[in-house]
């Protein structure tokens, strides 16, 4: 890809999941790369969409930290 070519990386796999906020609109993903034991399988899909879940917490928090400021 164009950044492995700039970065001189080399992506051999990617999983990713988005960061929803609470009105259903994507802010953001989450990503895993290059598995030290590919392939990802379910269980690293159920662990993303855990700390995605968990992620939204935290920014949920913050966000309303923000407006009450």
């Amino acid at each position: 890809s164009i950044i492995d070519k700039k970065t001189n990386y080399r992506t051999r796999s990617i999983l990713c999941y988005p960061l929803v906020d609470r009105h259903g609109e994507c802010f953001g993903v989450i990503e895993a790369i290059n598995k030290l034991i590919p392939p990802f399988n379910i269980d690293d899909e159920e662990l993303i969409k855990l700390l995605s879940y968990q992620a939204n917490i935290i920014f949920r928090s913050l966000n309303s930290y923000d407006d009450m400021q």
